[in-house]
């Protein structure tokens, strides 16, 4: 017996959520519903994954070549450079100040070429180019996995076979993170990890949120792609990575734009948050759906109500 996953799944190879011995041809609309489910939530697990992947491949990339190569690079060029100089000068003819500046010219060589030993070594030490290669080839991994199943998410799960399809694709998702030896940058972890919080919260709270959206991995998936375009478009990415409460905030607020709610949905979760009050919570909740009531055809967004206003 394997270990339970995330999916509810034993982690073991052929062994799935409905025995495929029992279907020759179509699934019953039940097993189809839940293995569609199933579908949809390794969907948006791969896009997340494929996302950090990505952020921190390209993040390595430029530590690579910022602090490793380029530097070490500029070294060799250097104490070159000293080098030729030092071949020049070396017969100083009696000269003593010539003589000199043939001894500094060896001594500055040589304390480059010390340095370029030691910042080759560290860089060589930190293995910045093989993080990148095992998180671009992951990168590229869940790019088709995740091809694979918006096909199959397409034209429905009615067949085993298809079930077979979506456990092969859940065996070799779960398989990449036991693959790699490369650690995702703890400020790409703690960001998603921060908004799939908030938007848990965001999704359990609000109806009109529900009312758009039928499942929560649904907006997750739609965030992810928020929240990595807000890490790539940062000043100092990709060398620097943005503070993960700032890049969720942003990824919110950039979110609240593309969906037709009400305008302080986040800044009602932010404060439930903040108090950490289920009473605030369903308070807020019983308020929004109360003007929903009222009002359903008056939600606006805050640029609307901020143009009015002017």
């Amino acid at each position: 017996m394997g270990q339970t996953n995330m999916f509810g799944d034993e982690d073991e190879d052929d062994n799935f959520s409905v025995n495929l011995q029992d279907y020759k041809d179509i699934l019953p609309k039940d097993v189809q519903v839940r293995e569609q489910k199933r579908a949809e939530v390794l969907n948006s697990w791969v896009e997340r994954e494929r996302q950090r992947q990505r952020l921190a491949a390209s993040h390595f990339a430029a530590k690579s070549y910022y602090l490793h190569f380029f530097p070490v690079s500029a070294l060799t060029l250097a104490s070159g450079i000293i080098s030729l100089i030092f071949a020049v000068e070396y017969d100083d003819g009696g000269d003593h100040k010539r003589a000199v500046n043939a001894d500094l010219t060896v001594f500055l060589a040589g304390v480059l070429s010390l340095i370029t030993t030691f910042w080759n070594a560290t860089g060589e030490r930190a293995n910045w180019t093989g993080k990148l290669e095992q998180h671009n080839l992951a990168t590229l991994q869940l790019q088709r996995m995740d091809i694979e199943l918006d096909a199959v998410l397409i034209t429905g799960i009615k067949t085993p076979a298809d079930v077979k399809k979506i456990g092969r694709l859940q065996n070799e998702v779960l398989g990449i993170p036991r693959n790699l030896t490369s650690l995702l940058p703890s400020e790409i972890v703690e960001a998603f990890t921060l908004l799939e919080t908030r938007i848990a919260t965001l999704y359990s709270t609000q109806q009109v949120i529900r009312n758009v959206y039928k499942r929560e991995n649904e907006l997750q998936k739609i965030a992810y792609g928020e929240l990595a375009g807000v890490i790539s478009s940062y000043f100092g990415f990709p060398l620097i990575l943005p503070p993960p409460k700032c890049s969720v905030k942003k990824a919110l607020q950039r979110f609240q734009k593309s969906i037709k709610a009400n305008a302080t949905l986040f800044d009602d979760v932010e404060v439930a948050l903040s108090k950490n009050s289920c009473q605030v919570v369903h308070t807020i909740q019983k308020t929004r759906i109360q003007e929903q009531q009222k009002a359903p055809f008056e939600l606006k967004t805050r640029d609307s109500s901020d143009k009015e206003d002017a």
